[in-house]
């Protein structure tokens, strides 16, 4: 039995938890609201650039405006042949020949393969960002390598400032289109890919730290050997990071990735205590050996390192 007063009291307390529980209710089902409608917003973005790249494949062209742009092309590629003509009789005996080819390729890039790209391309400032930078960046590869060593800059800080460059273009172009990526259903989840893109930059940067201050005393095979173990470094936590779930028991063998990681222990080995007292056709001979009986012994056991990712948990 319960007091009069009880009774009262829980009758007074009723409608108060009622109200408390009916606005709950309107949060949560605010916030469940809220949701989708964030998600929606975000695959927007990404959908309708899907409809408008789909839109200009299937638009009809313009018979006057496609023979402007050949015509056009066709004008750039005489520009081109002529300025390799007035190059190779006029300038070129001045440079080495990896110099005059760097020229050449640059102008074949910056006349036809640029403006072609954007005349042609789709008219998405993303897509011709991405051509233009993308080109502008193999046009810096080919005068950089065979010129930059005749402004004192040393070997490997000219690797570095390589890499660096690659940096820039993939943070401005991943900037760039990373606005039209959904936020939602990433696998895995965007942390783990986050840590991840951190890992890759920051193996890239010790690269350009280790090329520009600490390369110069090692030779080219210790070099080639800090870059092998590095990668090695660098791929095992991007593969822990990213993976929820490392398989693991009888039924999973690990000769495969066990067989790719010995490839790159034995080859950092090599190129580090041994490869210098050898020429470099000996060189290759040994990688060649050393690449050959590790493929056996992955054949023997039937699993390559590539299958076995396969086995990773790769959602949340």
């Amino acid at each position: 039995m319960t007091r009069p007063e009880d009774d009262e009291m829980g009758a007074d307390d009723a409608p108060e938890d009622e109200e408390w529980d009916a606005e709950d209710a309107t949060d949560e089902e605010e916030l469940g609201k809220a949701a989708p409608i964030e998600d929606e917003e975000e695959t927007t973005k990404l959908e309708e650039f899907e409809d408008r790249m789909e839109e200009w494949e299937h638009k009809p062209r313009s018979p006057k405006a496609m023979k402007q742009k050949g015509m056009v092309s066709a004008i750039l590629a005489f520009a081109w042949i002529g300025f390799v003509i007035i190059w190779l009789f006029f300038f070129a005996t001045e440079y080495t020949f990896f110099e005059s080819a760097g020229v050449i390729l640059a102008s074949l890039f910056i006349l036809l393969g640029m403006t072609n790209a954007v005349m042609w391309g789709p008219p998405e400032w993303r897509v011709r960002l991405s051509s233009i930078l993308g080109i502008g960046w193999v046009t810096f590869i080919v005068l950089w390598l065979p010129f930059y060593r005749n402004f004192g800059i040393p070997l490997y800080q000219g690797y570095a400032i390589l890499i660096l460059s690659f940096v820039v273009l993939s943070l401005v172009l991943g900037g760039s289109w990373l606005t039209i990526v959904p936020r939602s259903g990433w696998k895995p989840s965007r942390m783990r890919v986050g840590v991840a893109t951190v890992i890759f930059y920051g193996w890239l940067g010790f690269l350009i730290l280790w090329l520009w201050s600490y390369a110069a005393p090692y030779t080219h095979y210790q070099n080639g050997a800090v870059v092998l173990i590095s990668t090695l470094i660098g791929f095992l936590l991007i593969m822990a990071t990213v993976s929820s779930e490392i398989p693991s028991g009888p039924t999973h063998r690990w000769a495969g990735t066990g067989i790719a990681i010995a490839w790159f222990v034995i080859m950092s080995l090599w190129l580090w205590f041994f490869a210098g007292a050898f020429e470099l056709p000996q060189n290759l001979a040994v990688v060649l050996l050393i690449t050959l009986v590790l493929g056996a012994l992955g054949g023997f056991h039937g699993r390559t390192w590539i299958s076995e990712l396969e086995s990773f948990d790769w959602e949340d």
